[in-house]
């Protein structure tokens, strides 16, 4: 079975596409490797946090490396949308006995989420739609009597009629 370490290192890995043991300093895998540093802090080792040193270990850094990762570079992570969204999904799940399978179904739900809340943004953008068209229409009927109403709502159904007949919509 795997450490803690090793589960949380595969997955900050996949979430982010970057490999945390690369030696290099490009943004995108100082930020990756700055998250890895910070949640492996929040995991427990009995009573305890794990040591900076043991963190450390896991991808050849030394101590001061991890604590200037978790101090200095974990907040500029935290500004850019991606790296926040991998911590806080991760930071959710990460308790006592947290395992792959977890992870994957609380990321799961987390994807379920998002789309739900796509979808709903999607429908709230057409009904704001839908609301402006009507206070135009209403801006631009105002003053019209019941039956004038009634005249406009039929020429407007017969127009609406001939456009989709044009567009070989209309049955």
């Amino acid at each position: 079975m795997r450490s803690k370490l090793e589960v949380l290192k595969k997955i900050v890995e996949e979430r982010s596409g970057c490999s945390l043991t690369a030696n290099t300093r490009k943004r995108e895998f100082t930020y990756a490797r700055a998250v890895y540093f910070k949640l492996a802090r929040e995991i427990k080792d009995g009573d305890f946090k794990l040591s900076y040193s043991k963190i450390g270990a896991t991808l050849n850094k030394d101590h001061a490396t991890v604590m200037h990762n978790i101090n200095v570079i974990f907040p500029f992570a935290m500004k850019d949308e991606k790296y926040r969204k991998i911590y806080q999904e991760l930071n959710y799940c990460i308790d006592d006995d947290f395992s792959e399978e977890q992870i994957k179904i609380h990321s799961d739900g987390i994807k379920r989420l998002y789309e739900e809340i796509y979808r709903r943004d999607d429908k709230i953008s057409e009904l704001m739609y839908m609301n402006n068209t009507l206070k135009k229409f209403n801006e631009f009927s105002q003053g019209l009597t019941s039956e004038e109403l009634e005249q406009l709502y039929e020429k407007m159904s017969l127009t609406i009629k001939v456009i989709k007949n044009q567009r070989g919509c209309y049955a």
